[in-house]
């Protein structure tokens, strides 16, 4: 009964819900008691998706570890690769990047209709929706923009044709926030928009919390004045409210980009420690880069020294190439070539720049390719303009 109870919490209390946490340790206590290798399993995967979302990622690690090995006794065989998705994801956030996108892709390799209705009864979940989804951000990060749209909408694809609410308000929420990467201001203000009204048709709280923040930066980005800042701080917080921590430095970046663009610096500064914090912490790698790209752009504000900025963008870009995140790299790598540029080293700039633009082969209507490429262009002009003249 307290498995059955813990899909039913999940969907309509949120992920990681004071309700979910009480049903799946005593349900852990009972199967231990009990003894039924079954329940226990069925109750550590469930466990694996708390605490995914309380950021809890070593616990995660801990709890797949064990799940995994009583399946394989019981089995005799590991199991499925959908089993591990909330250990996938978990690398994601650590910033292993790479890993997790191939696990995902070969999680959604594999379309198997009986097992995704099981999961639905079992944990709230498809895992096919939930796995295209996610990977759409490792997509992203990895530097294939194309890839992850479409992987975003296959994921909403999907949950419609299975008909799941509550697994339309996940993708429809992932690819909002997608789309925030990946698209102009108006276009992702309408995404967000509509992931908000959709997930609280659904009653989805968890889902409308998230979107709630999406939509908060979207009006703050818009305008950028105090009551619209508090409104997106809020929104963090109500976040928070309901157990979950996960992408929180993520959120702490749009706050600091609504602060720089409001004028508000020191507060703008305030969030990127917030989201180093939660980094730290968390072990919650993957937006490293951004935060130690926007704490240059607000030092920037502020009137740094230009070598404190550029010590910035250099970490920026040094995390990113580790994760191998290259459109985090890109960003970062076109903030330090607008530094140079500004100090009179254009063609530095461009060398560092143009190599890397030069990667990509999709996406290159995105708002970063395109600042990107604009940046190339001046530096281009400038190369030519002072290039030594070769008499013949």
């Amino acid at each position: 009964m307290l498995l059955a109870l813990a899909p039913l919490y999940r969907i309509t209390k949120g992920w990681a819900s004071l309700e979910v946490e009480r049903v799946l340790n005593r349900a852990m206590l009972l199967s231990e008691k009990v003894g039924d290798t079954g329940q226990r399993i069925q109750t550590l995967f469930g466990m694996q998706t708390l605490y995914v979302v309380q950021a809890r990622y070593e616990k995660v690690e801990r709890t797949y570890a064990q799940a995994e090995k009583l399946y394989l006794q019981a089995q005799g065989i590991p199991p499925p690769p959908f089993a591990g998705i909330s250990l996938v994801g978990a690398k994601l956030s650590m910033g292993q990047m790479v890993e997790a996108s191939e696990l995902f892709e070969e999680m959604v390799a594999v379309r198997d209709d009986k097992h995704i209705r099981d999961l639905q009864d079992s944990q709230g979940l498809n895992y096919l929706a939930h796995g295209l989804a996610w990977n759409s951000h490792a997509l992203w990060c990895l530097g294939y923009a194309q890839a992850a749209l479409d992987s975003a909408r296959a994921a909403t694809d999907f949950a419609r044709e299975f008909s799941q609410p509550f697994n339309q308000a996940l993708a429809i929420t992932y690819q909002a926030m997608l789309q925030e990467w990946c698209s102009d201001a108006d276009t992702f203000h309408a995404h967000a928009e509509n992931a908000f009204a959709l997930t609280a048709e659904y009653q989805a709280p968890y889902y409308h919390a998230w979107a709630n923040i999406l939509v908060g930066f979207a009006h703050a980005w818009q305008q950028p004045d105090n009551d619209h800042l508090a409104q997106l701080r809020d929104a963090i917080h109500a976040f928070t409210e309901t157990g979950a921590r996960i992408r929180l430095p993520v959120y702490f970046s749009l706050l600091a980009r609504a602060c720089q663009r409001g004028g508000q610096v020191e507060e703008g500064l305030e969030a990127i420690e917030l989201g180093l914090t939660e980094s730290l912490q968390n072990s919650e790698r993957w937006w490293d880069a951004e935060l130690h790209r926007l704490r240059g752009e607000l030092m920037g504000s502020q009137g740094a020294d230009n070598d404190e900025i550029e010590a910035a963008y250099r970490r920026a870009i040094e995390i990113a190439q580790s994760q191998q995140a290259k459109s985090l790299e890109l960003r970062a790598a076109t903030s330090l070539a607008r530094l140079w540029q500004a100090t009179g080293r254009s063609e530095a700039a461009r060398q560092l720049l143009l190599p890397l633009y030069s990667w990509f082969t999709e996406g290159l209507d995105t708002p970063d390719l395109q600042a990107a490429q604009s940046l190339i262009s001046q530096l281009q002009i400038h190369f030519q303009k002072f290039m030594p003249r070769v008499s013949v």
